[in-house]
């Protein structure tokens, strides 16, 4: 016989974890909630993996940012150099 499986609302999940992070041991929290260990595990599991991929797409979007402005800066030097360049160039004289 397969056991049906049991579904939790997001609201439901959201009040376990607060619970178990910021109140109650992992043992008291289960026991509080009526769920099982595995089920806690579980939902912390996911909760963790979530704020890592929040934290690796923060750490990227600031270093694209650093890289954007290094490219500006890269890009304005050429620019002044390419400048310079064109300035020292012995201007050619067109006869009439």
């Amino acid at each position: 016989m397969m056991s049906e499986k049991k579904r939790y609302s997001l609201d439901f999940k959201h009040q376990v974890l607060q619970t178990y992070y910021n109140e109650k041991t992992f043992t008291e929290t289960v026991k509080q909630y009526g769920i099982s260990g595995t089920t806690l595990s579980q939902w912390i599991k996911k909760e963790k993996e979530k704020i890592s991929s929040a934290e690796k797409q923060l750490t990227d979007e600031k270093e694209v940012s650093k890289l954007k402005e290094e490219n500006k800066v890269l890009f304005d030097i050429i620019k002044n150099l390419l400048y310079d360049l064109d300035k020292t160039r012995p201007t050619q004289k067109t006869s009439p």
